[in-house]
């Protein structure tokens, strides 16, 4: 059960999804998670009576689906710019000093609960960072620099998803500020 501040917060997070995907071009259809899936069909419906709706069915017990998940693979690491979004050392080929250090780096979704997994995936890019241990790195970066995928390749698969996870970020403020996670 949510508590009141809660519950307003969630509320306005509808509201503001909504406005938000009801201006996305692609977008046709949007359905809250509430079990009498009300559905707005943009450019047809009025947004006006689909926010009252949202409103009235608030956040009751049992009365709205919340999930969340983890994003793992959307922002891949490989070995070129063809394979993945990200190198080795978790910097994006297309943006340098740009870093990823959470699940996104996954190859795929593990099917299992990644947590062990992408806080030592995070560990290890963030002391490759902060020592600067990645082999071969500028001879790696030289090889790619200006190349474009004219060759039909999916160049930097998951590119536009770049977030740096809060375990990356966790990881790395750690191994800065050296509390024992150092080599």
């Amino acid at each position: 059960m949510l508590n009141a501040a809660d519950s307003k917060n969630v509320v306005h997070g509808l509201h503001k999804g909504f406005d938000l995907l009801r201006n996305v071009a692609s977008v046709r259809k949007i359905t809250t998670l509430h079990p009498s899936q009300k559905t707005h069909s943009v450019g047809k419906d009025d947004p006006a009576a689909f926010h009252k709706q949202i409103d009235e069915l608030g956040t009751e017990v049992n009365g709205l689906g919340m999930f969340c998940a983890h994003q793992m693979g959307s922002c891949r690491m490989g070995s070129d710019p063809y394979s993945g979004a990200v190198d080795e050392d978790g910097e994006l080929w297309e943006a340098e000093g740009v870093y990823v250090m959470d699940a996104s780096v996954f190859p795929t979704a593990s099917g299992a609960n990644p947590m062990i997994s992408t806080m030592s995936i995070s560990r290890m890019l963030a002391l490759r960072l902060v020592n600067k241990t990645g082999k071969g790195r500028e001879e790696r970066r030289a090889k790619w620099k200006g190349k474009e995928a004219g060759d039909g390749g999916r160049r930097g698969l998951g590119m536009g998803m770049y977030a740096m996870g809060l375990a990356g970020v966790v990881v790395a403020w750690l191994a800065v500020k050296g509390t024992g996670w150092r080599r």
